[in-house]
């Protein structure tokens, strides 16, 4: 019976260096398989109404959700104007607009950016004067009984 110690294999030497080359030895047991991880993916955005018509002195209140992984940074802004005080936009995704006026009218713009890209939606808001509408229909008033005499 052999040396149960035996290998077959070279020993290599070098400046008191030795290495010990030989066939690899059988694959040993697999470990259990881990839970696959989030998938990545760039930003997506959904905005929420599209269009919106407001009476001035009104609130209009818009919401941008974006999905992606990692997770976006969203951000509203008008349209080639800056946001003014009176807008409140919000970590999750509102955008409020308060006490309206006419100039407040025109395209406002959600944008989620994260590592692995950009997405924007755009919204538009219609301000509709009220004292313009009353004045119509007091004007409208005041022919009807000025026809009728």
């Amino acid at each position: 019976m052999g040396n149960p110690f035996s290998v077959n294999a070279s020993l290599i030497g070098l400046n008191h260096f030795y290495i010990l080359t030989g066939a690899a030895g059988p694959r040993g047991i697999m470990g259990l398989k881990g839970d696959p991880g989030e998938s990545i993916s760039s930003p997506e955005v959904t905005v929420s109404p599209v269009t919106q018509t407001v009476t001035e002195n009104q609130t209009a209140t818009f919401y941008c959700s974006a999905t992606g992984n990692p997770r976006p940074a969203v951000t509203w802004s008008k349209v080639n104007e800056s946001l003014g005080e009176k807008l409140l936009s919000t970590s999750d995704g509102r955008l409020e607009i308060a006490n309206l006026s006419y100039s407040d009218t025109g395209k406002y713009v959600c944008e989620a950016i994260s590592a692995l890209g950009q997405d924007q939606k755009i919204t538009s808001l219609v301000v509709e004067g009220g004292s313009l509408l009353l004045f119509w229909w007091f004007w409208i008033k005041s022919n009807e009984m000025m026809q009728s005499l």
